[in-house]
């Protein structure tokens, strides 16, 4: 009785799996409603950096008896750009959020935001530079005609590793 249970719960979740129901129609079937996330929820979301356009606090910077000085009216002028470049997203679009605010090497912004907002992003009068992240895979191993053959020059040879295995030396003990 109990392999026939399992069987039949095994078949409706294998036959459930199965099914060509796109995520949009997921999204919009019911069992969603009521849960709460505070990530915006738009179709095509883009994240990019943003430079603006006050130079970096180590830019400017200047090393005192051994100790970095950065100028203070540059940080009062970097937030205020910062603070102004925000208020400016939040008008574009309510989906559009600051991840990181970036001071030290380089005065810029993180956001994520709607791939359609980012052409009005990048018209910003702050904005001086705008790069959209992209993905990238793990590199392919670059294909080789020989195969497990080791060549002439080795970090083995270099070390001097094989005449030590000729010697018996396994490096233990």
């Amino acid at each position: 009785m109990q392999k026939q249970i399992s069987f039949i719960l095994l078949s409706t979740l294998l036959i459930a799996g199965c099914t060509n129901s796109t995520p949009s129609e997921l999204k919009n079937a019911g069992f969603l409603d009521g849960l709460y996330t505070t990530r915006p929820t738009v179709e095509e979301p883009t994240m990019a950096i943003l430079k603006l356009s006050n130079p970096a606090l180590l830019e400017t910077a200047e090393k005192k008896d051994g100790k970095v000085v950065v100028d203070q009216e540059l940080v009062a002028a970097i937030k205020k750009e910062q603070d102004d470049t925000v208020a400016a997203l939040a008008k574009i679009s309510p989906d559009i959020r600051v991840l990181i605010r970036y001071k030290l090497v380089l005065n810029g912004l993180a956001v994520w935001a709607p791939a359609a907002a980012l052409e009005k992003i990048k018209g910003l009068p702050n904005v001086t530079l705008s790069e959209k992240s992209a993905g990238f895979g793990r590199p392919a191993l670059a294909e080789t005609k020989n195969k497990g053959i080791v060549g002439p020059k080795t970090s083995v040879k270099f070390i001097g590793a094989e005449k030590a295995y000729a010697e018996n030396i396994r490096g233990e003990g």
